[in-house]
């Protein structure tokens, strides 16, 4: 069969005697048939690679803002919560 290469991120994939697969990459499911790719859950995986990539620009927001704060000195340590027996 060649080379295959999964069509949602061109990594190579190994088919099965039967012509399915899943891409190890992408999570992609695949059937081969003829020599065409018929991709399943694309759409999931662009929603999750795009939740990915919101997660990643809010995680670099908030270092960002951490570091400003500790180069000013205006960082708190984290308040431990109070013990279960303790009143408040």
């Amino acid at each position: 069969m060649g080379d295959m290469r999964c069509p949602n991120c061109a990594a190579k994939v190994a088919v099965k005697s039967n012509g399915e697969c899943v891409c190890a990459e992408c999570g992609g499911t695949f059937q081969w048939k003829a020599g065409d790719a018929k991709l399943t859950g694309a759409a999931d995986w662009d929603a999750v690679k795009s939740e990915l990539a919101e997660i990643r620009k809010s995680n670099a927001e908030l270092r960002a803002l951490l570091e400003d704060r500790q180069q000013q000195g205006d960082a708190e340590s984290p308040k431990q919560p109070k013990a279960a027996d303790e009143e408040y």
